[in-house]
């Protein structure tokens, strides 16, 4: 079954690399995340876009900050919630989540531990246990574990190692909250080789692409093996 691909531009790219990339990268059932500003420019191409970041109120004086609400209105279907960069503390993802949800907009909720030393499922449940709280309809929202001691690195990460921990998310998920079809992506320096190795594992249901996103020869490779192989 192919994957799920989801782009994560971050703030990169000016206009004129925008439409140069728009011009080769045109695939549909990628879901893309560029920043803010450059989202109608998806949108005119017919793409799936998603935003990167949501405020945790629904309204009012918040400068420079998006609501759920707002996003909705645009027939914004995806929103990133609980990235690494940005900071949030577990009440503002679980407030994040369910304005989500509320605006029917799938959110993917990052997870992941700091560092390689950390144990790992144990700062998985907790990580689970805080942002999930109170939230009725889990199964609406997708999952990306992402090791922050990863991202931007280009290192690879082990790939039976990989296996355990998305098997562990869904046994976990599964166990506590009875969804046995909760989708699981994995991010963190994904590129042209260990795609290949990560597009293997049965139970993984997609990937998060970061930088390797804006290079578009780089990206074109990624998507050929992660929707073709």
């Amino acid at each position: 079954m192919n994957k799920i691909v989801v782009a994560n531009m971050k703030m990169n790219l000016t206009i004129d690399l925008i439409k140069e990339y728009l011009n080769e990268i045109n695939n549909n059932e990628v879901i893309y995340f560029p920043t803010a500003i450059y989202i109608p420019y998806f949108i005119e191409k017919n793409l799936k876009v998603g935003i990167q970041n949501i405020s945790c109120y629904e309204k009012g004086n918040h400068t420079g900050e998006i609501s759920a609400l707002q996003v909705s209105s645009l027939n914004i279907k995806y929103a990133i919630v609980g990235h690494s960069e940005t900071n949030d503390n577990s009440s503002n993802i679980n407030k994040k989540l369910k304005l989500c949800l509320k605006y029917d907009i799938i959110p993917i909720l990052c997870i992941g531990e700091k560092s390689l030393t950390d144990d790992i499922k144990t700062v998985l449940k907790k990580q689970l246990d805080k942002y999930l709280k109170d939230i009725k309809n889990i199964n609406k929202i997708m999952l990306a574990y992402e090791p922050e001691w990863m991202i931007g690195t280009n290192n690879n990460i082990e790939i039976s190692k990989l296996e355990e921990i998305i098997s562990f998310i869904k046994e976990f998920i599964y166990q506590k909250y009875k969804i046995s079809d909760i989708i699981v992506l994995y991010g963190g320096s994904i590129n042209s080789h260990n795609i290949k190795y990560i597009n293997k594992i049965p139970y993984l249901d997609g990937i998060l692409v970061g930088n390797n996103s804006t290079n578009i020869k780089e990206f074109l490779k990624i998507i050929e093996v992660a929707l073709n192989q």
